[in-house]
């Protein structure tokens, strides 16, 4: 009896006639008599009835006839066949109808769904929705969508996070982007790390880059380096630190090479030593300059060492002074081997480290360093 009902009688049905139908009668409903439901019997089927509707069924509704549903409504929708709703009919979720959904029905939403989420309406979904969609349905949420996510909708992603797209991962608030537990951050691909602008990445809590992985590290454009300051540089770990690349280590600023810890400093490279701008060495505090190994500290090119300040060649230790070679004490400035070589400096010199002093250098000596000269 029910297909034979036409279209033009269907319309006309009152919702007191809706509510007394029985489930079987709706599943025998067809598409086309599903579409011309009056919108105000919408709320008289009966959740039995709405959880028994058939695929095509679902896909024959209209937006106007979903936009009617309750939540009860909502809930009882078969997660089997809920991907059949229409993306216009979901972009018309009420918010309320989006928030009542289940998580076995979020994860069973197909991918086109997901991407028509209102973008007001998707900041609005549960942690616990988040956490139930699949790495392709979040691979598919677009920039307008995530910029409207909280940070705690965007951590309870946890390692998905990886799945969202470079555009809609760079378009995650400041807040949500400081927020991502140390955990989720190791699960970022390279690629959204790049994404990011120099003033999103500056914003990363210290904790948020020690966590970071030597890849990622690697991955940073000297301007991101440049505009950290120094408990973010600081808090680089050294073995991600020794990897950066030389041109990473140009990039330091004369800032925030302050941060640069005596562990890193000695842990440093030969490539990426000479790397370091004069003028950003030039910077170092004297435990910095004490913490370069003896390995390394001549790698510092002649241009380094002239830039050098008396206090910080006075901070040079006697080991260290012992692996200069020569063409790095000829470099030292006159004023710094009078000003600022120690008498302790200039015993532990070998006869090749004495002779490499220009006339200049030897004329500025005074009595305790001339006297600090060995015979041998």
């Amino acid at each position: 009896q029910v297909p034979s009902l036409s279209t033009k009688k269907i319309i006309y049905l009152n919702s007191s006639q809706f509510s007394v139908l029985q489930t079987n009668s709706f599943s025998a409903f067809n598409t086309s008599q599903i579409h011309k439901f009056a919108t105000q019997n919408i709320p008289g089927i009966t959740t039995e009835a709405v959880s028994n509707l058939k695929d095509s069924q679902l896909g024959a509704l209209r937006t106007i006839q979903i936009n009617k549903f309750s939540t009860e409504q909502i809930v009882a929708i078969s997660n089997k066949f809920i991907s059949n709703i229409s993306t216009k009919s979901v972009f018309n979720f009420l918010t309320t109808q989006l928030q009542s959904l289940t998580t076995e029905q979020i994860s069973n939403l197909s991918t086109r769904q997901v991407r028509s989420f209102n973008t007001k309406s998707i900041s609005f979904l549960s942690t616990d929705q988040m956490t139930a969609m699949s790495p392709d349905q979040v691979s598919t949420l677009v920039k307008k969508q995530t910029e409207n996510l909280s940070f705690k909708q965007v951590g309870a992603l946890e390692n998905i996070i990886s799945s969202l797209v470079t555009s809609a991962f760079a378009k995650l608030s400041t807040n949500a982007l400081t927020n991502i537990s140390t955990d989720q951050l190791t699960f970022l691909t390279v690629e959204q790390l790049i994404s990011l602008s120099t003033s999103q990445f500056k914003f990363f809590q210290t904790e948020q880059i020690k966590a970071l992985t030597s890849e990622q590290i690697i991955s940073l454009a000297t301007k991101k380096i440049f505009n950290l300051n120094t408990l973010q540089i600081g808090a680089i770990e050294t073995e991600d630190f020794i990897k950066m690349y030389t041109s990473q280590i140009q990039g330091l600023s004369t800032f925030n090479v302050l941060g640069l810890s005596t562990e890193m400093i000695s842990s440093i490279t030969n490539s990426q030593l000479s790397a370091i701008q004069t003028i950003d060495l030039k910077n170092f505090d004297t435990n910095q300059i004490q913490a370069f190994s003896t390995n390394v500290i001549n790698a510092m090119t002649t241009k380094q060492i002239v830039g050098l300040s008396t206090n910080q060649i006075k901070a040079i230790t006697t080991d260290q002074i012992k692996s200069l070679i020569t063409k790095q004490i000829n470099a030292i400035e006159t004023r710094d081997v009078r000003d600022g070589l120690s008498t302790n400096q200039i015993f532990a010199l070998n006869g090749s480290q004495i002779r490499s002093f220009s006339t200049k250098h030897i004329n500025s000596f005074n009595a305790m360093q001339i006297s600090a000269i060995t015979t041998e």
